[in-house]
């Protein structure tokens, strides 16, 4: 129940963060993660009932427990001092950053992105414009010749106003397809106003520069460079909030269920190092963040409190011997780990790289997760029982 409601509850902090689309992932994935817990609660322990299995049938899966013997019999000094060294120099990555540029989410043999590369390189056109709305021709004639005298920001720009300052008197416009002219000039009088950055508008320093800009002339300014500034923004926020407000009720919970600080923190010490394991490997493999794969974060932090949950109270329940905490709850955390790895894993396969990136980073918290609950965790909870304060750890 606990590992479900801290599962739910980082799930759920989503709905504060401020971006909508985070926030309904939020709530529909702690619906679904509570569903599960009140399926787990009512309908497997009938099931269970029903479907008891053979006589002995326990006792024949303890003896032929070989993964749980394994993962016992790696609870030896020198696994942890080797992981711990692993650990710290995957770390050491640092922050991988954030990738701002959309068309790295799409396909990279994908024509549309080849196409897209090809036009901003090689002319001063691109399909990422910011977008201007006058009341009438003279006013957008006007805004175009601020715009102009911004070249360093600017590449290009097209409006009503130039086809005529470029051939008076010869009704250009008028000669143009209608679609065309609606996108220039609406029935109400209104003008439209196209600027064309100049270099990739999905650098960061630039959208900025080129946005601030935009915005400064007209606040109404609309276009995919505004548009994917607010988003970006939103995205690294939301990440942010989901942490700030996630984390402390995810150790609230903890500590509800275990009621002493020594136990809340050694439950919670798998999410506490999994996360800097996970951005830190992320670095080293030069995977920035981006607006997709940001959503990994709450599943591998709800994994992770799973791992140390169940982890801290077989331990408990187990007075103390590691061993046979390593041959119940260590073989069903392996099993769950992998499970959840394959399912993400999979798709890591896809040519959409935003996705891809999704899986991965989800695959590497999971493992990571591990890594930290079964090889570190069972050695730090042997030593902490040991100690005076640790004695309620048993």
């Amino acid at each position: 129940t606990t590992g479900a409601l801290t599962t739910a509850g980082i799930f759920a902090s989503m709905w504060f963060c401020g971006f909508k689309g985070f926030a309904e992932l939020g709530v529909v994935a702690a619906l679904g993660v509570v569903m599960c817990l009140l399926a787990m609660c009512t309908a497997l322990p009938a099931l269970l009932h029903l479907f008891p299995g053979p006589p002995g049938e326990a006792a024949r899966w303890i003896r032929g427990n070989r993964i749980g013997r394994a993962l016992a019999s790696l609870q030896k000094r020198g696994v942890v001092v080797a992981t711990v060294v692993v650990l710290a120099v995957v770390a050491a990555g640092g922050h991988p950053g954030f990738d701002s540029d959309y068309l790295d989410l799409q396909p990279e043999h994908s024509e549309t992105v080849r196409l897209e590369r090809a036009m901003e390189q090689r002319s001063n056109l691109s399909t990422q414009f910011a977008v201007f709305l006058t009341s009438d021709q003279a006013s957008a004639g006007r805004l175009s010749e601020k715009l102009l005298a911004m070249p360093e920001l600017v590449a290009d720009v097209r409006c009503a106003a130039d086809l005529e300052a470029a051939a008076p008197g010869e009704n250009l416009f008028n000669q143009l397809p209608e679609a065309f002219r609606k996108s220039l000039v609406a029935e109400d009088g209104r003008n439209a106003v196209y600027a064309y950055p100049d270099g990739n508008v999905w650098d960061p320093a630039i959208q900025t520069r080129f946005v601030k800009a935009m915005q400064g002339l007209d606040p109404q300014v609309t276009g995919m460079p505004v548009l994917g500034h607010f988003l970006i923004h939103r995205s690294q926020e939301a990440l942010w909030k989901m942490l700030v407000w996630g984390l402390p009720l995810l150790v609230l919970l903890v500590h509800l269920d275990f009621r002493h600080p020594l136990r809340t923190f050694l439950a919670v010490l798998p999410t506490l190092l999994t996360y800097p394991v996970v951005m830190g490997a992320m670095a080293w493999l030069d995977m920035p963040f981006n607006p997709l794969n940001m959503m990994a974060m709450p599943v591998i932090l709800g994994i992770a409190v799973d791992d140390g949950v169940h982890l801290v109270h077989r331990f408990k329940s187990e007075h103390g011997d590691v061993r046979k905490v390593m041959l119940g709850a260590g073989r069903s955390v392996l099993l769950t780990s992998a499970t959840t790895i394959a399912a993400f894993g999979a798709l890591a396969a896809t040519t959409h790289r935003g996705l891809a990136s999704f899986s991965i980073v989800v695959s590497l918290g999971v493992f990571t997760a591990w890594v930290v609950s079964s090889l570190l965790l069972p050695r730090i909870l042997a030593f902490a029982a040991g100690t005076r304060a640790g004695r309620v750890l048993v």
